[in-house]
């Protein structure tokens, strides 16, 4: 309203119309019973999304911030079905002599694992020395786990809590960034859902309130109740979790993962090659034809055998023969699927066991002069090899070995991240790395597995010469990306 004076000075007033009473008989919007249910079934739950990650952040990584605690993230499933890859372990320090079935994480060769105890063995002078098993893996671990190395001793397991912070650093990163889009989705509409037509809105207050337009279910409580709702939850949850934990850390877990009584246990989708398809490689080669062709277990690219003969057994736990090679290759072709595309990463994968470690001798090459990738023997050193004419320095990572030994070995190539990675027997042994992050472009040459295709480039710059392996490969796996750790040792105990 506005006063002032008029033309002829006297009081001037402006007055608002009042708002159109509603026409009698008219309706206010309202909101039907489904609606109203879905609206606050969905916050409940994006509501019990935010609290369960709080509550499990709470209890992984809060204990942590205590010098009595350790908390790590599980990078395999080694300890399956009790520890999951992204679960975290919650450790205390040690005191030593420790028991058998007793969980503890430890160092070894520059790894982080947490396996239990299967055996605790006393040396002359009294001092403990641990033999260690996964639950997942059939067999003890080949190493004894001296107390220095002893880092903690597991006493709780918070179930996928350090899933977020793996994805981002072992990927795949679009479920991190996924994770994040949906947990800020669920805070905003857990605090700022649009307004239902007709249904009061519970935290509303004064005389702003809107009026109940329905009589229909929606918590006048809403706050407190959904509060203690998911406190009550939390703590059952939190109960039975660790009733599990307990059990976990007090035995070892039942893993069917550890009985093999018929041969399909070792089809195609179980065993050891179940572990391989699992992680969805390009070509998959398992050489236990022994002659004829070597099939592709992917149907990308067979192979040819030229004099190859096959084994009794295989390398690998697994009723499949291997491919013993005496000046004898497989051919894979040139200018195949595989070698015709540019790449920035690639993972080889095989295992194998020389007769002898005289001379050069060739495993896998994949490539020509311009552009090679090989993993071969020059004498008892083994070499996982990357060039390509366009980068500013070759990738060359070697490790010794013995003949007669048998390996699993995996060369990891990220060229854009300029690395290249060697793991052998589960083990990260060697990593080169460049300066340029160009990647790899195509390789016009051939393709074979225990011989040089014929234009093989070398970390010496030698080529052009076949260089045949003496000794037996198995399994051998390509893939377009960079196997994970955590893949490479279940690949390593699926097969050990």
């Amino acid at each position: 309203m506005a006063v002032g004076p008029a033309d002829d000075g006297t009081p001037m007033i402006d007055t608002v119309a009042p708002p159109e009473p509603e026409p009698e008989g008219a309706e206010a919007p309202t909101a039907s019973r489904l609606q109203v249910f879905g609206h606050t079934l969905s916050r409940v739950m994006a509501s019990a999304w935010l609290w369960v990650w709080l509550w499990l952040t709470l209890i992984a990584f809060g204990w942590a911030l205590s010098p009595a605690w350790n908390a790590w993230v599980v990078s395999s499933g080694s300890m399956a079905p009790a520890l999951e890859v992204g679960d975290v372990v919650l450790t205390v320090a040690p005191e030593h002599p420790l028991g058998e079935d007793t969980v503890i994480t430890y160092e070894h060769d520059g790894r982080i694992i947490t396996h239990r105890i299967e055996e605790t063995i006393l040396d002359e002078a009294g001092r403990p020395i641990y033999v260690t098993q996964g639950d997942a893996n059939r067999v003890a671990d080949t190493w004894e786990v001296q107390p220095h190395d002893v880092l903690g001793v597991g006493r709780v397991a918070v179930p996928h809590a350090g899933l977020p912070g793996w994805w981002v650093s072992n990927g795949p990163v679009w479920l991190a960034v996924l994770f994040v889009l949906g947990t800020a989705a669920a805070a905003w509409w857990s605090t700022h859902p649009p307004d239902l037509p007709g249904a009061r809105d519970p935290y509303a207050v004064g005389r702003h309130r809107a009026p109940r337009r329905v009589e229909i279910w929606m918590p006048t409580l809403w706050p407190r109740a959904h509060v203690l709702a998911l406190l009550v939850a939390a703590v059952l949850v939190t109960a039975a979790g660790w009733a599990a934990t307990d059990a976990f850390f007090s035995g070892q877990t039942a893993n069917a993962a550890n009985t093999f009584t018929a041969v399909d246990d070792f089809g195609p989708t179980g065993g050891y090659p179940g572990a391989v398809l699992a992680s969805q490689p390009v070509a998959y080669w398992r050489l236990g034809e022994g002659g004829g062709t070597a099939s592709d277990a992917m149907g990308l690219v067979d192979g040819s055998y030229d004099g190859c003969a096959a084994s009794s057994t295989g390398l690998v736990d697994d009723p499949d023969a291997a491919a013993e090679f005496a000046n004898c290759g497989i051919d894979l072709g040139n200018a195949n699927p595989i070698t015709k595309t540019q790449l920035d990463q690639r993972t080889v994968e095989l295992w194998f066991r020389p007769a002898s470690t005289s001379g050069r001798q060739v495993l896998y090459d994949e490539g020509g002069n311009a552009r090679q990738i090989a993993v071969y023997l020059d004498g008892s050193t083994l070499h996982a090899y990357a060039h390509d004419n366009t980068w500013d320095t070759d990738l060359d990572v070697t490790v010794t070995i013995a003949a007669g030994t048998t390996y699993h070995v995996v060369a990891v190539l990220d060229a854009t991240g300029n690395d290249l990675a060697l793991h052998v027997n589960g083990s990260l042994v060697a990593m080169a790395s460049k300066s340029d992050g160009a990647d790899m472009g195509v390789r016009a040459g051939g393709m074979s597995i225990g011989r040089a295709s014929g234009q093989m480039r070398y970390h010496d710059g030698q080529d052009r010469s076949t260089n045949a392996f003496t000794g037996t490969i198995d399994e051998v796996a390509v893939y377009d990306r960079a196997l994970t750790i955590g893949e490479i040792q279940d690949h390593w105990a699926a097969g050990n």
